[in-house]
């Protein structure tokens, strides 16, 4: 009898200490990953919701990746016209350039033009800052998606 009840109390401690570990590792690993659902009302200026742009803007944006190099290489798989243009990198005004027609012709086509980086990325703010000067005279609207490739990556109709 004796031995039932400790080996019933060693199995109830490993599978306390189990469900602990689980616990841990679910915070550290997958909670960060998890992003609550976007709110518009909370944005701030600028900022749009993945759920606005595929309602709003089916198949009308202009997607601006303004991830590192590294990242940009290894995870990028998009539907529809994607630029990528990164503060800092040594080509900053060729890609800009490069983006430059279909930016210009973005308003007139009903597209708007959507800036993402990665997570706790402020890329997309500087490009998209740079992006509203008027001595580009871009009309369409421009936004920073609110979550980045995060939420990107999430919606099977633009990432392949």
């Amino acid at each position: 009898m004796r031995d039932a009840i400790t080996m019933a109390l060693k199995l109830f401690v490993f599978v306390f200490l189990l469900a602990i570990c689980i616990a841990m590792l679910d915070l550290r690993l997958f909670q960060p990953m998890r992003t609550p659902p976007c709110d518009p009302s909370k944005l701030e200026s600028g900022y749009i919701c993945l759920s606005q742009i595929v309602k709003t803007y089916p198949n009308k944006v202009i997607w601006i990746d303004a991830r590192n190099q590294d990242a940009y290489e290894r995870h990028t798989v998009m539907k529809g016209e994607v630029y990528p243009i990164r503060p800092g990198a040594d080509n900053y005004d060729e890609l800009i350039a490069e983006a430059m027609q279909a930016l210009m012709e973005a308003d007139s086509k009903g597209y708007c033009i959507v800036v993402f980086c990665g997570r706790d990325c402020d890329a997309s703010v500087l490009v998209a800052n740079e992006l509203k000067k008027s001595d580009y005279g871009i009309k369409a609207p421009i936004y920073i998606l609110h979550g980045g490739w995060d939420e990107l990556k999430k919606e099977p109709s633009l990432v392949q």
